[in-house]
């Protein structure tokens, strides 16, 4: 687990290990990304997000780095719908990425999104991320559509 802090321009940005995460993103009200990419050999991340000023629990994320592929995989990350669409999963991302990309070298992020999830392929287009594998994977004798997305380490600049 990495132990790191900070603060954004609306955001505390919290390190928490992963039974903690669980229990306290599991009241979260927001969009939460389905997890199907579990890398082994990876470190994991586990942050929360709370505002500045009234200390309310706003957001989290998660993710592993491969620091043998020199990539930071996001895994999941919710925002509460009261501050939907005002920027805090921007600035909670740019900011986890900055946390991370200089520790371990970080040259590319990966996440995957559900095909049917128009909202998230919106939000991650809009921070640059192109397609690049699409995949069908049973769950629970369903058939799930989906697909990876990439974004170099080059395009990702500082939010604040």
């Amino acid at each position: 687990m990495i132990v790191l802090e900070k603060k954004s321009l609306r955001l505390d940005i919290i390190s928490v290990d992963e039974d903690d995460y669980n229990i306290i993103t599991n009241d979260l009200n927001g969009y939460n990304n389905v997890d199907l990419q579990h890398t082994q050999n990876s470190i994991y991340f586990y942050y929360i997000a709370k505002c500045n000023i009234t200390n309310d629990l706003l957001g989290s994320i998660k993710g592993c780095i491969n620091t043998h592929h020199h990539c930071l995989w996001i895994q999941n990350i919710s925002i509460s719908n009261n501050v939907a669409r005002q920027y805090y999963g921007t600035e909670l991302f740019f900011n986890t990425v900055d946390l991370i990309r200089n520790d371990y070298n970080i040259e590319k992020i990966l996440l995957t999104i559900l095909d049917k999830n128009s909202s998230a392929i919106k939000f991650w287009k809009s921070l640059d991320f192109t397609k690049i594998h699409s995949f069908v994977k049973n769950v629970k004798n369903n058939k799930v559509y989906a697909s990876v997305y990439e974004k170099t380490i080059s395009k990702v600049i500082n939010y604040e």
